[in-house]
């Protein structure tokens, strides 16, 4: 069976979210509705390298720990980006040609977004790095786009 790359790449960060197990990812995509066996993941784990993406993230969770971005911060840039590349590609979609499954990863993309802005407080995190709180009003209405 063929399968877009939106689902593997949201059953990548299902994969992740899960604790890195083929099992737990197949039960989630399951929930939500996606028919995909654990062989099919444990193949996409291999052949995208999934382990050493997850490595990379976690270096990355681990670098924006030491930097004056937060973790909860530099994932939201990444997920504005990737909400920016849903719209150029639902743009970009012939007259009437509709991607359901690029909708799906596009809501939960947004969802995501809403509940990253929901816990993140960039005025109080910058400050106690030492950011005048200009520069965090700065970071919050520039970066974050939150009035």
């Amino acid at each position: 069976m063929a399968y877009s790359s939106e689902l593997r790449e949201h059953a990548f960060e299902v994969w992740y979210r899960r604790g890195q197990n083929d099992s737990e990812t197949v039960r989630e995509l399951d929930k939500e509705g996606y028919v995909v066996t654990r062989k099919t993941v444990s193949e996409w784990r291999e052949k995208y390298n999934w382990e050493g993406r997850a490595t990379r993230l976690d270096e990355k969770k681990q670098g924006a720990a030491d930097t004056s971005m937060t973790f909860d911060e530099e994932l939201l840039l990444d997920l504005l980006k990737n909400k920016e590349r849903y719209e150029a590609y639902f743009d970009s979609l012939e007259p009437g040609k509709v991607d359901n499954q690029a909708q799906y990863v596009y809501m939960q993309v947004c969802k995501q977004i809403r509940e990253l802005k929901k816990e993140i407080k960039p005025k109080e995190k910058a400050i106690k790095r030492g950011l005048k709180a200009d520069t965090a009003e700065e970071i919050k209405k520039q970066i974050l786009g939150m009035e």
